[in-house]
């Protein structure tokens, strides 16, 4: 039998046919039928060997073609697609697809049984049922291996297709993670925008409240020291907060981008630190501590317990402020009592007949405590209080003291009288009125004045307060000094946005 399997092989050449298969016994067959066979053979042969030839060049060709150019892809596309295609070229038996070739064997197989079957009289074969079960077999053999190769390439390819869709997967956990670590840096940068943004609007705000104050403590300092260098000083910084708030309101005039927010904030900051260098109400404290340092030379304890010539000026400039913060009247009394100017009837309140008070006035009155002292303070006689208090509040009291009123006995003017001259009598009346004008004060408002030193705030008593205006008015240039301060505070009561704190704290280093 294996013999005879020889015959597939052998059927292009009639007589070895023969002789394998009948064992060299059988009749030759008819030459023209053997070789009709074999040629129809080798044909179908050449066929399949042309077709697996053609096949392979044609796949061949298509992977060449991946390396063309392909319309909007980049050179690593196209050289990325070429090198996919020729792998999976090379990847295929004799070049062609999977199962070519098994194909082209099978149908070998079967065209070559078939022929035997058919033509088993002219090959001289005596029988052909080994052939056919042979024939079965290799079909039956190909066929099963065919399928479980099937199954095996499905397996194959659906492993495949799973670790494609892992890799997809992969690949898109990885495109999510960049596209969060993207999204936050995106996140982190806006932050960081609006951050910077409300940094430079922050500065822009703050640059103009500064701008703001500064134009108006110029404008005070060049209207209370109109003859000095301050002036300039002042001018120059009128200017230069002019030209902040300028920049200021321009930025915020409309919708502008964080770049041109920031230009402005840089600019704005850039101002103000010259203005902030050039203060002119620093300068003018610093150098009315100046004059006020040698009038209280003097009084040791009185300048410990107001901070000394800083803690004054630096509570004539707030105690305006306060008083005007109280009121108007408040406000007047306050300022004519530092400045110590002649005391107009205006200041007290019309009808006042307070004896009490105009006991406690008659008290710190040196010249009318002389005078009265006797007659009025030390019997407490409330009716001739009034009376005193009455007369001394009207317009010609310099008249009617002399000459007496109701229940206040006459004080002549003259030797061996009250009064020595006309002029002290006058010097009297405004000492009692400065008096009478305290108790006023202290009824509306006694709380200290708080000073925002430097080294801390001072509580500054009122009591010592006036004490230490009245000890610096003995020294022209402490007096001097007192006026200026005092016009300032008046003027910067009416601004209540002014911060007196941070000149103070100028002021106190250029004094150092």
């Amino acid at each position: 039998m294996p013999a005879r399997l020889l015959v597939l092989l052998l059927l292009p050449s009639p007589v070895l046919a023969q002789q394998v298969i009948v064992g060299g016994s059988a009749a030759a067959a008819a030459p023209e039928a053997a070789w009709l066979v074999g040629g129809g053979i080798g044909l179908i042969l050449t066929l399949l060997a042309t077709l697996i030839i053609l096949l392979h060049r044609s796949i061949r060709r298509s992977a060449e073609w991946c390396g063309e150019p392909l319309p909007g892809a980049s050179a690593a596309d196209v050289q990325e697609a070429r090198l996919r295609a020729f792998a999976l070229v090379h990847g295929m038996p004799l070049g062609v697809p999977e199962g070519t070739v098994r194909a082209c064997i099978g149908l070998f197989i079967i065209i070559l049984g078939v022929a035997a079957i058919v033509f088993q009289r002219q090959l001289g074969l005596g029988t052909t049922g080994e052939l056919a079960g042979l024939l079965g077999t290799v079909l039956g053999f190909y066929f099963g291996t065919r399928s479980t190769s099937g199954d095996r390439e499905a397996a194959r390819e659906a492993t495949r297709t799973a670790a494609e869709k892992t890799a997809e997967a992969a690949s898109a956990h990885q495109r999510a993670d960049a596209a969060l670590a993207r999204e936050g840096e995106i996140r982190a940068e806006a932050a960081h925008t609006i951050e910077s943004d409300s940094k430079a609007r922050a500065t822009l705000a703050s640059a103009e409240r500064i701008a703001s104050n500064a134009r108006t403590i110029a404008e005070v300092v060049a209207s209370v020291a109109p003859d000095l260098p301050l002036a300039r000083t002042a001018a120059r910084v009128t200017t230069l907060a002019d030209t902040a708030l300028t920049v200021v309101r321009s930025t915020a005039a409309g919708a502008v981008d964080t770049g041109a927010v920031a230009e402005a904030a840089s600019r704005a900051s850039s101002l103000v630190a010259e203005i902030t260098g050039d203060d002119p109400l620093a300068k003018l404290v610093s150098t009315a501590t100046g004059g006020l340092s040698g009038a209280l030379r003097g009084a040791t304890g009185l300048v410990a317990t107001i901070g000394g010539p800083l803690g004054l000026a630096g509570a004539v400039l707030m105690g305006a402020a306060g008083a005007f913060r109280i009121g108007t009247e408040h406000y007047r009394r306050w300022v004519a009592r530092v400045l110590d100017r002649p005391y107009g009837l205006d200041l007290y309140p019309e009808g006042l007949s307070d004896a009490a008070m105009a006991l406690a006035a008659l008290e710190v009155a040196p010249i009318f405590r002389r005078v009265y002292g006797e007659t009025i303070l030390s019997p407490r006689d409330l009716a001739a209080a009034r009376a005193l208090l009455a007369t001394t509040l009207r317009p010609e009291a310099a008249t009617l003291i002399p000459a007496g009123d109701g229940a206040l006995r006459p004080a002549p003017v003259g030797e061996g009288g009250a009064f020595a001259t006309t002029t002290e009598l006058e010097e009297g009346i405004q000492q009692f009125r400065r008096a009478v004008l305290e108790r006023i004060l202290d009824q509306t408002d006694s709380a200290p004045v708080t000073v925002p030193l430097p080294t801390g705030p001072v509580a500054v008593p009122q009591a010592a307060l006036r004490a230490a205006v009245d000890a610096a008015r003995e020294d022209p240039g402490g007096a001097a000094a007192l006026d200026q301060l005092a016009m300032a505070g008046a003027r910067l009561a009416h601004e209540p946005g002014v911060d007196i704190a941070d000149s103070l704290a100028r002021a106190a280093k250029e004094t150092t």
